[in-house]
Formats: C-alpha cells, sequence, structure tokens
C-alpha cells in the first residue's frame, strides 16, 4: 500500500517566510499572497517540506505572482529548473487597452508585459492550482518570460 507523500506549500512575502499544509492555511496564504501589490511579489513553492530557501536544497521550482488590488488585475511568472523546465509568464490573448502595470519587481522597476496581466480571479484560480499540484497551472494559457 503506497503511502500518500504530505506537501508544504511555503509562502515568500518578502523576507518573510510562511508555511501551509492543511486546506485552510494555503487557502490563507493565497488570500494573503493576492491581497495586496507587493515590491517583488510573493513567491510560491509545493513540496514535501518547507522550503528554507538553502541554494542546494529546493524544489526546482517557483511561482511568483503579484497584483494590482485596486484594479483587481495580476501576472504570474513560473520558473521549472531541470529537463523541460523554462520560464512563463501568464498569456492574456486580449489585455484591453487599459490594464493595469503590474510590477514583476518594483525595486528595479520591471513591469510584467501587459500581455502577461490577467483578471485576479484568473491568478486566484492558477495559484490556487499550484497549491494542490506542484505544476504549473493548466487553467489558463503561458508564454515564454522575459524576466525570472
Amino acid at each position: 500500500m503506497a503511502t500518500k507523500t504530505r506537501t508544504v506549500v511555503t509562502a515568500l512575502f518578502g523576507k518573510d517566510r510562511r508555511f501551509a499544509s492543511d486546506m485552510i492555511g494555503v487557502r490563507e496564504l493565497i488570500r494573503d499572497g493576492l491581497g495586496q501589490e507587493r515590491i517583488r511579489g510573493v513567491c510560491f513553492y509545493v513540496w514535501d517540506r518547507p522550503h528554507d530557501m538553502s541554494t542546494d536544497d529546493r524544489p526546482g521550482h517557483q511561482l511568483r505572482v503579484n497584483v494590482d488590488e485596486s484594479a483587481a488585475w495580476g501576472a504570474i511568472n513560473f520558473v521549472e529548473e531541470g529537463e523541460g523546465g523554462g520560464v512563463w509568464d501568464t498569456h492574456n490573448p486580449e489585455p484591453p487597452a487599459n490594464v493595469p502595470t503590474v510590477w514583476f519587481d518594483a525595486t528595479t522597476p520591471t513591469p510584467f508585459e501587459r500581455s502577461a496581466v490577467l483578471p485576479i480571479d484568473a491568478i486566484h484560480d492558477a495559484v490556487a492550482e499550484f497549491c494542490r499540484t506542484g505544476r504549473r497551472p493548466e487553467c489558463l494559457q503561458w508564454q515564454g518570460a522575459r524576466w525570472f
């Protein structure tokens, strides 16, 4: 009989790391991650243990999300290391003319491309899917990324 491995979602809010391994905790991490715009966004990791940011021991993937909460838009950058990996941003094939600037990293300042910005509901669904699967979400479209 196979034993199910527990997964842990790690969310990096700047220098503050938070962890969750149950549905309620994961929902709180997602809510907090999408609740306000952050200078460098929020990075999510899904693994069999908390990700401690060690360079020699890491899960091999990262989902970075940032939002413009006042306009209810956001964007995601996904990095997958190893064979078959790459770097992608969300893709909006028809961004409206008035889509807000969503920052990949506001300190540099580096915005996401307009074509990466999606309504917050789509961003929420994708982050929730990632937290369940640990894989690049399939509920939306992706494009090659400029930044990682």
